[in-house]
């Protein structure tokens, strides 16, 4: 639960071993990975008999768990001597208590927090901005990190990418709708938004992900779901493991997959679903522009690489659920390390942090709003990244003034939503979300952060 989660990092049994010890022992590799990336617990610790995780996982001959504590990295000066060099956790563990832009802007008015004294794209007063475009313009050139900020500018055009990712999980709006129209109304007086929200939240845990969704999807605590087509054989040995999960609300995803791949975040592989949708004409062409234009400004050698963004990873964090981040991690699964990652920013804004190829140097914090958009390229793409803390929505959420693109991604749609006739664009109406779709979109995204991450596998 989410009362027991600070205790889970420092929390031992009888004989010393720490939950990573006990996931090892027990064979449980996705809560080995996720006490690693998120929890950051140290591979090195050892129990009362000297014993470290490692140990434990190789007399259990669980050679999967061996092969990922064996390639983890490990940080022992801050095992041993309880110094801590591991800068990246250091960072991510000072934002974790920031809950809002008001708060976030409060700490650095007070000179940060002795790790953090800066956020891009959160400036305490004009003085500042000049030195945030050097520092952006920096992180562009020398390591090939681009931010592009209000990249996706129509507040329409962010609904859509919000529902067209949502659609694939076949989610039954007709069952909500009167709730939907009686409790959400986007411009609500700031003394109707806190019960405004716990309507919402009603409505999410409402829905469920049925089992018959074509994707896998991950929930807050629970295992994931893989419903796409197997074989005979491999459901038997699947119900012989385990109760088969039928379905689960809204309010527990975590992730999504779009597009011909399926990301298993258990076992870190991509794997090629038959029949699968391809990723949205829409999706590639917004990270093919932000990618040709990121090679205009960012590392020189990343120019018109030839990319086939075939898959995209969606990432939810919760605002009733402070627990809901993304530790830091480096991707590197994909067969090709040299294409770049192009990220799309939906619903609350979120601190993103970019370390570098070790967790020992301090990493750059990075306020990322509805409609920024990302490319990691060169020596970034290879770098620790993640989400220590979402912001919650409050009085001090405005954004910076930035020249954005004129980005129309639905021309099918007016600002307002509503279908307009566009001879230049698909004659399709299934490329284009419903009322219904944006409605829903719209009142998600008021509870949701939401990142999709686009690649080629």
């Amino acid at each position: 639960s989410r009362k027991s989660t600070p205790a889970i990092p420092i929390a031992k049994d009888s004989k010393g071993r720490s939950c990573l010890h006990v996931a090892a022992m027990n064979g449980h590799l996705a809560v080995c990975r996720w006490l690693l990336s998120e929890v950051n617990i140290s591979p090195s610790i050892l129990d009362v008999d000297g014993k470290s995780a490692l140990d434990l996982a190789m007399a259990g001959n669980h050679n999967e768990i061996i092969s990922l504590l064996r390639s983890w990295p490990v940080n022992t000066a801050s095992a041993n001597n309880n110094v801590e060099t591991d800068l990246y956790r250091v960072a991510e563990k000072k934002l974790r208590g920031v809950r809002t832009m008001q708060q976030l802007r409060s700490m650095l008015q007070n000179q940060g927090n002795g790790t953090i004294t800066r956020v891009l794209g959160c400036t305490v007063d004009r003085t500042e901005e000049e030195q945030d475009l050097q520092c952006t313009k920096s992180l562009a050139e020398e390591h090939g990190a681009v931010i592009f900020r209000n990249f996706v500018p129509r507040k329409v055009d962010q609904l859509a990418l919000a529902a067209l990712a949502l659609r694939p999980l076949n989610l039954d709006y007709s069952s909500v709708a009167d709730a939907l129209n009686k409790y959400f109304a986007y411009d609500a007086p700031k003394k109707q938004r806190k019960q405004q929200r716990k309507e919402i939240e009603k409505i999410k845990s409402q829905l469920t992900i049925p089992s018959d969704a074509s994707i896998i999807c991950q929930t807050n605590w629970g295992p994931q779901m893989e419903s796409y087509t197997q074989k005979a054989s491999e459901k038997a040995e699947s119900a012989s493991k385990k109760r088969k999960i039928d379905s689960f609300p809204l309010s527990k995803l975590r992730y999504l997959n779009l597009g011909a791949f399926n990301y298993n975040w258990g076992d870190r592989r991509y794997v090629l679903i038959s029949g699968a949708e391809v990723l949205h004409s829409r999706l590639v062409s917004l990270a093919q522009h932000a990618t040709a234009k990121a090679a205009q400004t960012g590392d020189k050698s990343q120019r018109d690489p030839a990319i086939d963004f075939n898959m995209a990873i969606c990432n939810f964090y919760h605002l009733q659920r402070p627990a809901d981040r993304l530790g830091g991690h480096q991707d590197n699964v994909e067969s090709n390390l040299s294409l770049p990652l192009v990220t799309i920013s939906l619903g609350a804004p979120g601190v993103f942090l970019l370390g570098r190829e070790s967790r020992e140097v301090l990493p750059t914090a990075i306020l990322l709003q509805a409609g920024d958009c990302m490319v990691l390229s060169g020596k970034s793409r290879g770098y620790f990244h993640g989400i220590p803390t979402i912001l919650d929505y409050d009085d001090d959420n405005d954004r910076i003034s930035h020249d954005s693109e004129k980005n129309v991604l639905f021309p099918e749609l007016s600002d307002e939503g509503l279908l307009v006739d566009d001879t230049s664009s698909e004659n399709n109406r299934d490329y284009v979300p419903t009322q219904v779709e944006l409605k829903f979109a719209e009142a998600f995204l008021s509870t949701v952060r939401m990142n999709m991450s686009i690649r080629q596998v």
